[in-house]
């Protein structure tokens, strides 16, 4: 459409993996959240593990489509189990024993790799796309290096592991688009909101703006989790958390509603979308929010986000 035309880089599918869901929920949270710590620890922008887990995804979908297609027939031998996985649970999630073909037995290359099975090639998977995601914002290697990583990984992950992952994914995607990430709209969106009214401009003060602004950040961090999610436009997860990040504020506003109902307007004819089909994902982004208090109002760490351990976890 004319939206896409004008911003190419923000079809719907541009997670690949759209509707395959190739990740395993337990483990993509837990990358999600080592990727924060350690873009935490290293002190870089958090929107690039936005774009780390958008490689990862679309790489997992071409795996997840590549996968029904391997010959069943080859003569098969184990290969070697992750150890990350306990002893009880290194083993392929299918028929228990990792596989490859004999005359791959000699090296765990990347044709033998599952990474949508073994924990081992998933983390290669998440540590390499977490390296050209910095590499293509132009981070120096200083910053984080492929020996830090195996450190974090306990010495599981190997260079080998990485180089060879990183031959696949760069093989598997294109690299021709830019991805607009969810946190360039919330700026915009903030700015919009705030100036489109001389009233609301006046009352919202710069603390708010900047309340507003951390609060829809939060939010789209937290819709990083959940791979439902991960099928929408950025532009709308970001708006979507934007209405969120609004009732958690509580702006105190005499025509709230009415300003509301106009922005609403606004950007539903800008981004080309139907406010009222998008409620599901705001009740989703508010259910990840809700879960997301539950859990921090019973830690003392008051935000999982900002934990300094950048160990594997």
């Amino acid at each position: 459409d004319n939206y896409q035309r004008r911003h190419p880089g923000e079809e719907r599918d541009v997670n690949t993996h759209a509707q395959s869901h190739a990740h395993n929920a337990v483990w993509r949270k837990m990358i999600v959240q080592w990727c924060y710590n350690v873009v935490d620890h290293i002190q870089v922008d958090r929107e690039i593990v936005y774009v780390t887990i958008n490689i990862l995804d679309r790489f997992l979908a071409t795996q997840e489509r590549t996968k029904s297609q391997a010959t069943s027939a080859q003569v098969s031998e184990p290969c070697p189990s992750s150890p990350l996985s306990p002893p009880s649970h290194g083993r392929d999630s299918t028929n228990g024993t990792n596989t490859c073909t004999q005359s791959e037995s000699h090296s765990h290359s990347h044709n033998c790799r599952k990474y949508l099975t073994n924990r081992r090639d998933y983390e290669a998977a998440v540590m390499t796309s977490l390296l050209i995601t910095l590499k293509l914002q132009g981070i120096s290697s200083s910053v984080l290096s492929v020996h830090d990583l195996i450190k974090m990984s306990r010495h599981a992950v190997t260079a080998a592991d990485i180089l060879s992952t990183g031959k696949d994914i760069v093989r598997s995607l294109t690299w021709n688009k830019r991805l607009p990430t969810a946190a360039r709209f919330v700026h915009v969106l903030v700015d919009l909101f705030t100036h489109m009214h001389a009233d609301v401009h006046s009352s919202v003060a710069t603390l708010d703006r900047q309340a507003l602004f951390d609060e829809s950040i939060f939010l789209i961090e937290l819709t990083v989790q959940e791979e439902r999610c991960s099928t929408e436009r950025p532009s709308l997860v970001a708006w979507m958390a934007f209405e969120n990040a609004l009732d958690s504020i509580g702006l105190h506003l005499d025509n709230l509603e009415e300003i509301r109902s106009s922005f609403r307007t606004t950007v539903a004819r800008v981004l080309e979308l139907d406010y009222d089909v998008s409620v599901p994902l705001y009740r989703l982004i508010r259910s990840l929010y809700n879960k997301s208090s539950s859990i921090r109002s019973g830690n003392s760490n008051t935000s999982g986000y900002n934990q300094r351990n950048s160990d594997w976890i």
